[in-house]
């Protein structure tokens, strides 16, 4: 009815349509300990935007074997605390690459600026006929992350190991306002999802 979903829409279509488009120079695979980095024959350079993707990767390498954030991920009791798994673990190695580009020279900048905005544009036509609901569920997480992970660094970064290990979030609410709802940490109360209309048929819920 407000046009975030339409009502033909397959999850497994759109899943396929948000994981396609080119591969990204830089990959993790995570189950046998190691990073691929793409490059051409007899060239050992890096862009700018593959140093980049590198920073991030090997932050979430590192931020598993130190605290087995793919584990606190699958092993999440309810999506709630799943949201918030990812958000503490994308929005961690995002902020780091986020400090890295920082750094970067001017002429490196524009570089990884130019091979950033072809990713994003190429994305954005991948998944033009992707409903706007499942882009915000699948980007969530890594959008309010990286802002709650900056939100902690700036009080206290050790902050950000107790979010990994004794103070993990357990709802969105707690990623989106860190101060006045995971800092204060009140108290979660479970709901119910709410009823599907009338001859529909519920195929996921958030």
């Amino acid at each position: 009815a407000l046009g975030l979903w339409a009502g033909d829409a397959s999850i497994i279509d759109s899943n396929a349509a948000y994981n396609s488009g080119d591969p990204f120079p830089v990959y993790w695979l995570a189950d046998d300990n190691t990073i691929v980095i793409n490059g051409a024959d007899g060239d050992d350079s890096l862009t700018p935007f593959a140093r980049a993707e590198l920073a991030l990767l090997l932050t979430q390498a590192l931020d598993d074997q130190l605290f087995q954030a793919i584990e606190q991920i699958d092993q999440a009791p309810n999506p709630q605390a799943y949201q918030g798994a990812v958000a503490i673990a994308s929005g961690h190695s995002i902020w780091v690459r986020n400090e890295y580009i920082a750094d970067l020279s001017d002429p490196e900048t524009t570089r990884y600026e130019n091979a950033y905005q072809e990713r994003v544009d190429s994305f954005v036509e991948e998944t033009s006929n992707v409903p706007v609901s499942y882009l915000a569920l699948r980007s969530a997480g890594q959008q309010l992350g990286t802002t709650f992970v900056e939100a902690l660094v700036e009080a206290d970064a050790s902050l950000v190991v107790e979010a990994f290990t004794s103070k993990r979030p357990t709802a969105l609410d707690q990623i989106s306002l860190p101060f006045t709802k995971y800092q204060r940490l009140d108290p979660t109360e479970p709901i119910e999802p709410p009823a599907p209309p009338r001859g529909a048929e519920q195929l996921y819920t958030g």
